[in-house]
């Protein structure tokens, strides 16, 4: 064969080649694999209706929705083959265009899912009541403690994109155990909606749990609450920082308060940990000063005197430093050291 022949004969299977591959093309890149439509995460529910199984999928916010019909349950997390989903299963349902939801009981979607992705396997489970979610978990997303170690009261940091102030954490719930299921190996929480969400949106990415490390403060203070004095005194003093506020307000418990200024007409104090923030002061407030030199004797004083000291401070030192005792968002007990 002549060379120019060979040059044709190759020109043309390359051509064929390029068209097969760029109709292949989607499906080898897995970005296209990532490409939604409308999603939803929620808890598989198997529901016992006069004596036959019903499987229905629980999503905060919208209760209780038959499985939808799919052709494609997959899973990219785990390894054990599966034919069908299972009472506790943490799903993914992917839509591939808008579909809307029967307002039936159990409700049901208008279209067949594209696909169901089973996430993460059982111990999962969800109650929802008057806006609010009770969500299981299993005991071992828990890191650094044992099973025997936790009880209802213990708060838990629930964070994404890792943990410690280092790591790019984000913090999105600070939540109390509401109850501990050892046969199930269940941890029970009480959240809203929107943290509802959050956790099952971002266990596949990621979601770390973490006991407190507010832990002793917010359980003594439920049984004995501590002085805010005597917190000061004994070297403690925690400085106020942004993973303090869970939804615009300061978790229960005593900080130190580093204010830019405080407004006699509001009543409240501005601290530059986040930008813009008015912390309120309880109507009955208390505001104790420490007499000046070693008397260790103190003083009740008016929020006006308070406000005026904090003045001076922050004129010198352009921040005033206080100890505050926190609760239900407010500002409760002020201690003004010498």
């Amino acid at each position: 064969m002549k060379r120019d022949g060979i040059a044709g004969v190759l020109l043309a299977a390359g051509i064929i080649m390029f068209c097969v591959l760029c109709f292949l093309f989607p499906y080898l890149n897995p970005v296209y694999d990532n490409q939604e439509g409308v999603v939803f995460y929620g808890i598989v529910e198997n529901l016992d209706m006069n004596g036959s199984r019903r499987q229905v999928v629980n999503i905060p916010g919208r209760g209780q929705t038959e499985v939808p019909e799919t052709e494609k349950i997959t899973s990219r997390t785990l390894t054990e083959d599966f034919e069908e989903l299972e009472n506790g299963d943490l799903i993914k349902l992917v839509f591939p265009e808008d579909v809307s939801i029967m307002e039936t009981w159990p409700a049901q979607f208008s279209e067949p899912a594209d696909r169901i992705e089973v996430i993460a396997r059982g111990p999962f489970a969800l109650k929802q009541k008057n806006g609010m979610c009770f969500l299981a978990f299993p005991e071992k997303m828990i890191a650094g403690t044992g099973a025997d170690s936790l009880r209802p009261g213990i708060m838990l940091d629930f964070c994404r994109n890792g943990h410690g102030e280092t790591s790019g954490e984000e913090r999105f719930a600070l939540l109390e155990i509401e109850g501990v299921n050892q046969e199930q190996n269940q941890i029970w929480v009480k959240l809203d909606i929107e943290q509802a969400k959050a956790f099952l949106e971002g266990y596949e990415s990621g979601v770390s749990c973490y006991v407190s490390e507010r832990q002793d403060l917010s359980s003594t203070q439920k049984e004995d609450p501590v002085n805010v004095i005597q917190y000061a005194m004994d070297g403690n003093g925690r400085d106020l920082k942004a993973e303090d506020f869970v939804d615009g307000a300061v978790w229960d418990g005593i900080y130190t308060v580093r204010a830019r200024s405080v407004s006699k007409n509001g009543k409240s104090v501005s601290v530059p940990v986040l930008d813009r923030t008015e912390i309120l002061f309880s109507e009955d407030c208390l505001f104790v000063m420490e007499e000046p030199g070693d008397s260790g004797l103190y003083s009740v004083m008016s929020f006006e005197e308070f406000a005026d000291l904090a003045e001076e401070k922050t004129d010198h030192e352009q921040t005033a430093l206080f100890y505050a005792k926190f609760q239900d968002g407010e500002i409760t007990e002020v201690f003004f050291p010498d």
